[in-house]
């Protein structure tokens, strides 16, 4: 059985392997800005925020996926809680299907585990 979850990544059981949604990303903003949720782009942002914070910028360009948006701290911050939130219910996602995984006793207790359904939009 192979079955894609919502970031497009190709998983196999038996041999199944819990997927991580926070590659993904999410879509902010009237322009549709795509923001990764990715661990590079989380630790950009978290950088960002920082430096919003102690008053080292005042705005910042962030590169979206397709397109360039300007920031300010108000902004960010909605945004740092918006990729944290979004990032924690992969996880919680990720672990509820881990357990449904790991109490699976053979290859047909795995076919109506759906690891596509049930991540954040």
């Amino acid at each position: 059985m192979k079955k894609k979850p919502p970031c497009g990544l190709e998983i196999s059981a038996p041999n199944l392997q819990p997927v991580s949604c926070p590659a993904c990303g999410f879509v902010i903003g009237k322009g549709g800005y795509q923001i990764l949720t990715d661990p590079d782009s989380q630790a950009a942002l978290t950088g960002a925020f920082a430096s919003m914070q102690a008053g080292l910028l005042t705005r910042i360009d962030w590169k979206a996926t397709n397109g360039w948006v300007t920031l300010d701290l108000t902004t960010v911050t909605l945004l740092a809680r918006g990729v944290a939130m979004f990032v924690q219910s992969c996880f919680t996602r990720e672990k509820t299907l881990a357990a449904l995984i790991d109490a699976a006793v053979d290859a047909t207790a795995l076919e109506p585990i759906d690891i596509t359904a049930g991540w954040p939009s």
